[in-house]
């Protein structure tokens, strides 16, 4: 049984925040415009994390954040969002309790257009319904409806506001000594996760200790090698559910690996800044594809994934716009030469950065 939540409770002007990690993903991208926008003029904002730290502290601080840290699992948690205009989040939430009667309530930012089965479409029994949620185009409306049993008018196609910030500075390649002009190219690799070891604890597909996807160890030299000759720098981020983030990579010449909360805030304007992506079953290609540069999907266990967990999709093929690199060699020819390769499925409605504003535009705030 869930606890209904009253509209009558409802602050008009407060507005509050969820995400995993803190302070990351949809949430935050959306929480940075109303930032920059000055909507704290007008708006009480709340964020709710998993702990008050002395570095969300500072972080707030130096940020010149105009929001108040709450601890989630809190009365003082559950007390803002009982009585919050508007609960954003970018994953699950407060499933105790029902918001049915305040309709604009629970708005799922979620973190990324479905690719693999979610939701309803994953567990028969999956009871989190949010009151609104986003989709990236007319496409991913219907599967975000299926997805969390709502009707299509509550799924808004605005565009993933974590888009909005491919086109913000970054400092991360300066902090690490990076200067991009050194090199031909640079490329970013996102894999997701095989063995998860944070949230929906699972394995999909194959995995090896110290693989990445069909890379081995050893492979991951020869790529390293070949990238210097080539004089390419490639990002390696390692998913933050995934159990490679506890595994000691060795120091490579041109490739850096970063790991989860090393550049989390960061990694969208990182993306704004990479010539190619590289990545598989992850949904970043989906908002990669609004920059409209190379995509290359590195995965050899697609029956294997497909088994395990399933995909929205019936033909996975029409929502890939680009390569399949099924091998070392495959991988390298992509990197010397990247192309631009379309979709049948329009997976963006929108090719800006204006996510944020028509989600805002939407809710009248």
């Amino acid at each position: 049984m869930r606890i209904p939540v009253l509209k009558s409770l409802a602050d008009p002007h407060l507005l509050v925040f969820s995400s995993f990690p803190d302070f990351a993903d949809n949430t935050y991208a959306f929480y940075l415009f109303l930032e920059n926008n000055r909507y704290w003029e007008k708006f009480k904002l709340v964020w709710l994390v998993e702990k008050v730290t002395e570095s969300i502290r500072v972080r707030v601080k130096e940020n010149h954040f105009h929001c108040k840290v709450i601890k989630k699992k809190s009365i003082l948690g559950v007390f803002a969002f009982m009585r919050c205009r508007h609960f954003f989040s970018s994953h699950g939430g407060f499933r105790l309790f029902d918001t049915s009667a305040v309709p604009a309530k629970y708005v799922s930012l979620w973190h990324g257009m479905p690719l693999k089965r979610i939701g309803r479409l994953l567990y028969d029994d999956y009871d989190f319904k949010p009151n609104i949620t986003i989709a990236s185009s007319t496409a991913f409306q219907k599967i975000m409806s299926d997805c969390f049993d709502l009707s299509i008018e509550k799924v808004v196609v605005t565009g993933q506001p974590r888009c909005d910030m491919m086109s913000n500075k970054t400092e991360f390649f300066k902090n690490r000594g990076i200067e991009l002009t050194d090199y031909s190219k640079v490329g970013i690799w996102m894999p997701t996760f095989r063995v998860s070891i944070a949230g929906d604890i699972r394995q999909d597909g194959s995995y090896q200790e110290g693989n990445v996807s069909f890379l081995t160890k050893e492979n991951i030299m020869q790529l390293d090698n070949y990238l210097r000759k080539k004089n390419v720098l490639l990002l390696l981020k390692i998913h933050p559910m995934d159990v490679l983030q506890n595994y000691d990579f060795p120091n490579y010449s041109n490739i850096v690996v970063i790991k989860p909360r090393e550049a989390d805030s960061e990694l969208y304007p990182i993306l704004g800044k990479c010539d190619f992506l590289l990545t598989d079953y992850s949904s970043v290609y989906i908002d990669y594809e609004v920059l409209s540069r190379p995509i290359g999907f590195v995965m050899d266990d697609l029956d294997e994934y497909s088994a395990s967990r399933g995909f929205c999709f019936e033909h996975i093929e029409d929502v890939m716009p680009g390569r399949l690199l099924t091998n070392l060699e495959e991988m390298e020819n992509f990197i010397d030469k990247p192309e631009v390769e379309s979709c049948p499925v329009r997976l963006n409605e929108y090719h800006d950065f204006n996510s944020s504003k028509r989600l805002a535009d939407y809710l009248m705030l």
